[in-house]
């Protein structure tokens, strides 16, 4: 199960509609040679979302690109969408920028719930470490749903486990 849930984690370009490239805002600086708000796409960002300097990322001042992992956030909400692209239905281009920081936000959590495997839990701590895996790994006809109960939820739900590890962290 380890092995599957890590996958998870591992970005599939080839099937995102490079969410990454639009969502996110990037500063120019030593990471990135341009400016670009969050919401508009990358200028090297071709209509068929690939990035048309993808082979020169780091020659050409796109380290930040290089180094950057959505976790696979992407894929995941470009899967809930189907053939329903954010070009091609501009409708739906806020709300998959908007899942995209939720997922983000989710990767992020199963990465910490993963390494945590690798503490002395105690049996309770245990088996809610193995619940929000579960919730934040959900099958996909309960993606949605988990992509909504996350910030009410299942976020503070996660941070206060993080919490709870204090007391075996420190021992």
């Amino acid at each position: 199960m380890v092995a599957h849930i890590e996958n998870l984690l591992t970005p599939d370009c080839e099937n995102c509609q490079a969410l990454c490239c639009v969502a996110l805002a990037i500063d120019k600086g030593p990471e990135f040679a341009l400016d670009k708000p969050a919401g508009m796409p990358c200028p090297n960002l071709r209509t068929d979302h690939r990035c048309k300097i993808h082979e020169n990322l780091t020659d050409l001042g796109f380290g930040g690109c290089v180094r950057y992992s959505c976790l696979g956030a992407g894929q995941w909400v470009s899967a809930l969408y189907g053939r329903e692209t954010w070009r091609a239905n501009p409708q739906n281009a806020r709300p998959m920028m908007d899942d995209f920081a939720t997922a983000r936000e989710m990767r992020a959590a199963l990465e910490l719930l993963i390494a945590a495997a690798r503490l002395p839990l105690p049996d309770a701590l245990e088996e809610e470490r193995q619940a929000l895996i579960t919730t934040i790994t959900p099958g996909p006809e309960e993606s949605r749903a988990a992509l909504a109960r996350w910030p009410e939820t299942t976020k503070p739900r996660h941070q206060a486990f993080l919490v709870s590890l204090r007391a075996v962290v420190s021992h």
